[in-house]
């Protein structure tokens, strides 16, 4: 691997976090949110805020299930991040906090290499910058540094292509596997899967044979979570049922219909687009995300486009019945678009306009963030 492949990415890395660090040593100057504890900017708690806590719990202390589903419990959180976090902190015996902030940035730091060099040989050198570029300093790219799994989904999910731009569908569906045992929305890494497998003629008995083994393992994790919640607490699906607890303390918007004639979003833009508030972008956020990866689709045709659109849609979807909240954060599973941002802004100059303002974002989302006013 050439030396750039990896100085490039690493001072992309160094550079964007910097801005994170820089806003959390600011948000000293900041109250904290009325109720909730003000953490000092020198202790690694400040960036494991409201989710976080529930990774935080799992890894100290593993999942638990009282069998009621009105209560919010831990089994709605996947378990590869808590898991690494928690043996981190065994080997190391540094504090669960600081083990989580680790395992974050060292997963977004392989992901910035890996995903150079895979645009880099797929694409172009200017692609390849730049898509760098424009996911490290986007405003939410601070959960990639924060006590969440963003990272890792980003890392496998990266992983995943790369092995489909090599052929080696089987190792895809590994890479997969693995991704959802991040993030459940990560499934839809099946499509791109089954999309490379059905161009690869003749169908004969051994290809859909191995066609349905690449599947099966590209969902293998969810498979391997059921096997384990089965196991301890009888019920195979009970992470399904875990979610309706959220329901009475975050709502959204409940008609279907409504949900896909996007409602949610019209609603979210009047009501909290003059507040500055993590909801004042959470539907900016999606609605760019949603328009380039359509025009994504549409212009090249490509799985890996057809795989950001569809994980777009699955995250509104599913998260619209309850509200937008995080909604810029669902959509950094989406990283394909930012391969997309390369050819929206075109030029050195709105290039920079959009780095400038990006990296201005990403140090106010973190200042915010840091004083719990911004969920994630």
């Amino acid at each position: 691997m050439r030396s750039k492949h990896i100085l490039i990415p690493v001072s992309l890395f160094f550079g964007s976090r910097l801005i994170i660090l820089l806003g959390v040593l600011f948000s000293t100057y900041l109250a904290p949110n009325p109720g909730l504890p003000d953490i000092p900017a020198i202790n690694a708690d400040i960036l494991l805020h409201w989710d976080a806590g529930w990774y935080r719990g799992i890894a100290e202390s593993g999942y638990s299930w009282t069998n009621d589903p009105n209560a919010q419990q831990n089994i709605i959180f996947f378990p590869l991040y808590p898991f690494l976090s928690g043996m981190l902190h065994k080997i190391t015996g540094a504090s669960v906090a600081v083990s989580m902030i680790v395992i974050s940035n060292a997963a977004f730091l392989i992901s910035l290499i890996w995903l150079y060099r895979y645009l880099y040989e797929e694409y172009t050198e200017d692609i390849a910058l730049w898509s760098a570029v424009f996911i490290s300093f986007f405003p939410t790219s601070m959960f990639f540094s924060s006590g969440y799994p963003e990272s890792l989904s980003l890392l496998f999910s990266i992983a995943t292509f790369h092995y489909l731009s090599k052929n080696k569908p089987l190792a895809a569906g590994v890479m997969a596997g693995i991704a959802t045992l991040t993030r459940l929305p990560l499934i839809i890494l099946a499509v791109p899967i089954f999309i490379h497998l059905l161009r690869k003629r003749p169908y004969t008995a051994r290809h859909i044979l191995f066609s349905c083994a690449c599947l099966l393992l590209s969902v293998g994790g969810v498979i391997v979570y059921a096997a384990y919640l089965y196991l301890k607490f009888k019920d195979p699906l009970v992470f399904v049922k875990g979610y309706e607890a959220w329901k009475p303390f975050n709502q959204g918007e409940g008609n279907l219909l409504k949900i896909l004639a996007f409602v949610p979003v019209i609603q979210d833009i009047k009501f909290h687009f003059a507040r500055l508030s993590a909801r004042t972008f959470d539907s900016i956020f999606f609605i760019f995300f949603l328009i380039s990866s359509v025009w994504g689709v549409l212009q090249y045709r490509k799985p890996i486009f057809v795989y950001a659109l569809v994980i777009i849609l699955f995250s509104y979807v599913s998260h619209a019945q309850f509200s937008l909240i995080s909604m810029g954060r669902y959509m950094l599973l989406a990283f394909p678009v930012f391969i997309l941002m390369t050819q929206i802004f075109r030029g050195t100059v709105p290039r920079l306009v959009v780095l400038s303002l990006s990296s201005a974002m990403l140090f106010m989302h973190t200042v915010f963030f840091a004083k719990w006013y911004w969920a994630g």
